[in-house]
C-alpha cells in the first residue's frame, strides 16, 4: 500500500511537472515572436488631404490580422498650434475578438470620433495598436499618418 501511495504522488508530480513545462514553452513562444506574426498595420491616412471646419474626418486603414485576437486602439490627433504640433483629442476603441477574415489588408474606411478643430490648422493622427495575447503579453504598433488640413469653408 505504501508503494502504490509513492507512485500515485509520483504520478501527480510529474503531471504538475509537465503542465509547467508546457506553459512555459507557450510563454516563451509568445515573448520571442515578433508582433508582425499576429498583426500588421501596412498604412493609414485621411481619406481626403482637406477637411472643412466641421466636417467629419474619416481614415482609411491596412491591415492584415494572422491570428484572431483582442485589440485596443488608441488615436490621437495632433494639430498645429503655433508652428508646432500639439495633441488636440484622443479617440479610443476595445474591441472583443477581432476575427483575422475581417480584415484583408483592404483599406477599411472609419470615423474619428473625438474632438476636431473649430480653426484652419494642419493635423496628423498617431495610431497605437495593442494586441493582447495569453500570459498578460501584449504586441504593439504605433504609426502616424501623412499630415492632412483643417480649412475654413469657401
Amino acid at each position: 500500500m505504501g508503494n502504490n501511495i509513492k507512485y500515485v504522488i509520483n504520478m501527480l508530480l510529474s503531471g504538475i511537472f509537465i503542465v509547467m513545462f508546457v506553459h512555459t514553452i507557450q510563454y516563451m513562444y509568445y515573448i520571442v515572436t515578433p508582433r508582425a506574426n499576429y498583426f500588421t498595420y501596412f498604412q493609414e491616412y485621411s481619406e481626403k488631404i482637406e477637411y472643412n471646419i466641421g466636417e467629419d474626418v474619416y481614415f482609411v486603414s491596412e491591415a492584415e490580422f494572422k491570428r484572431d485576437m483582442r485589440l485596443f486602439w488608441a488615436d490621437s490627433l495632433y494639430c498645429k498650434d503655433n508652428w508646432e504640433f500639439k495633441k488636440y483629442s484622443r479617440f479610443d476603441v476595445t474591441s472583443g475578438l477581432i476575427p483575422k477574415k475581417d480584415f484583408d489588408g483592404e483599406g477599411k474606411i472609419w470615423k474619428y470620433n473625438a474632438d476636431l478643430p473649430k480653426v484652419p490648422t494642419e493635423c496628423y493622427l498617431e495610431n497605437k495598436i495593442d494586441g493582447y495575447l495569453p500570459y498578460g503579453i501584449i504586441k504593439t504598433q504605433i504609426s502616424t499618418t501623412p499630415t492632412f488640413k483643417i480649412v475654413k469653408e469657401e
